[in-house]
């Protein structure tokens, strides 16, 4: 390892249970490894770069990347999620997070400080391919789309079918047609939370 690439502070592990909104709390809603990471190396970060790098490391370990999602900013955030049919523990985010932290330090992929986050999906599920979206065929989701001029745009709905790379979204009885290629994230919206949504505008409708 050169020195441009050497650590400038220690990492530093913190195991437990984090909300979806980044706290936590006593009870799980998915399964977390943080390390704080500082390296002296300037590179750009590119999402679908870094998950051709990640994607084959991770499933030689036996797990499945769901996706990844860069948080910008002061004290930005690299989180990976991770999955298998068994579900994901916490010695499972620690097995990931060594082997993704020696990939992006070979890589060289990312400039300045950062956190690494390695977790299992919790209730709000990623949702990054065409199997990912034909597995809850028919459930809501939450996305972001990158438009034609590079603004976001928000669209929830439930996904009505998978049309080889587009999604056929029904947004309260539109349909709308949507390629993978334009969405920048996606999430599950958890049932309990999509019947109160449902639950809501029928009560607005009268």
């Amino acid at each position: 390892m050169t020195e441009a690439t050497k650590w400038a502070g220690w990492p530093i592990f913190v195991f437990g249970k984090l909300r979806m909104d980044g706290g936590f709390f006593g009870i799980p809603d998915c399964m977390v490894v943080i390390r704080w990471l500082v390296r002296k190396i300037v590179a750009r970060v590119e999402r679908r770069a870094l998950i051709e790098w990640l994607e084959p490391e991770v499933e030689n370990l036996g797990y499945e990347l769901l996706d990844i999602e860069w948080v910008s900013g002061r004290g930005s955030t690299l989180r990976v999620f991770i999955d298998t049919d068994a579900g994901i523990g916490l010695k499972d985010c620690e097995r990931v997070s060594r082997a993704v932290e020696a990939l992006l330090d070979v890589r060289d992929a990312i400039a300045g400080e950062y956190r690494l986050e390695v977790s299992s999906p919790g209730s709000e599920r990623p949702l990054r391919t065409a199997a990912h979206f034909s597995a809850v065929r028919g459930q809501q989701v939450r996305l972001q789309l990158r438009e034609a001029d590079n603004a976001v745009r928000k669209l929830k709905g439930a996904i009505a079918d998978i049309e080889g790379e587009n999604l056929v979204v029904d947004n309260d009885g539109e349909q709308r047609i949507v390629a993978l290629n334009d969405i920048l994230s996606a999430r599950l919206i958890p049932a309990d939370d999509a019947a109160a949504s449902l639950r809501n505008k029928g009560r607005r409708g009268h």
